[in-house]
């Protein structure tokens, strides 16, 4: 069987992977969950269990259901190389549909996606700035001006106050810290709920699709007055 923490979106998708192989699949998930993100694991095939919003709670829950499983493997959302080079595919398909790409915004929790993605237009396009977009609070920008993964270490516990419930990581992992303190834009783009309200809006109003607040996350950033001034500073025609 397979063991993951997550607030809802690695979860379904574990459940579902591990629904086709036909292994049973067990999701520790914050008491703080969206009822209707655990509902959709659960219809997928997981057995939830609920724990404390925070980091330790998360882990030690998971490692104790994994032995209790007989050893089950734990899949961790972010801080899994296999996890980097998976989300590493969205910069490969980037690069291979977008060739005049200049820049890439990519919302940030643990780091998995905007690490993987970075990896990956490093590689096949090393002129595409990597910018992350987090929610306000999280300080990856002063973290990135330091070296330092994590700032406060009793902090880094909890989960970040934002109505993005599905990105309230507060500390990116130690693998994909590796390859985004390398490789990320030092620009880093922070919003805040009532830009996050406002760009849902949009999305719906004008583009037509429901979105939940951490799929609103990038647009709020590209209608934010930072971004306009880091576009026009650099010129950053493709985005």
């Amino acid at each position: 069987g397979v063991v993951c923490h997550s607030s809802g979106n690695h979860g379904a998708a574990l459940a579902a992977a591990a629904a086709e192989r036909g292994v049973p699949c067990c999701v520790v998930v914050p008491r703080t969950t969206p009822g209707a993100k655990i509902d959709n694991m659960r219809r997928y095939g997981a057995r939830v269990v609920l724990c404390e919003p925070t980091q330790s709670a998360r882990s030690e829950t998971a490692a104790a259901e994994a032995a209790a499983m007989g050893g089950a493997a734990f899949v961790h959302p972010y801080d899994d190389a296999a996890v980097l080079a998976g989300q590493g595919t969205i910069g490969l398909e980037l690069a291979e549909e977008l060739p005049q790409l200049d820049a890439v915004l990519v919302p940030v929790s643990g780091g998995g996606m905007v690490g993987g993605i970075a990896v990956a237009l490093h590689a096949l396009r090393p002129g595409v700035r990597v910018i992350a977009v987090e929610p306000k609070g999280k300080g990856l920008g002063r973290c990135l001006a330091l070296s330092q993964r994590v700032l406060d270490p009793e902090a880094a516990n909890g989960a970040l106050d934002t109505i993005a419930d599905a990105i309230r990581t507060k500390c990116l992992g130690p693998t994909p810290w590796a390859a985004a303190s390398q490789l990320l834009d030092p620009a880093v783009l922070s919003v805040d709920d009532d830009q996050i309200r406002a760009a849902m809006r949009i999305a719906l109003l004008e583009l037509k699709q429901v979105v939940e607040p951490a799929g609103a996350l990038t647009l709020a950033a590209l209608l934010s007055p930072a971004f306009k001034q880091l576009r026009e500073e650099h010129q950053l025609r493709h985005v």
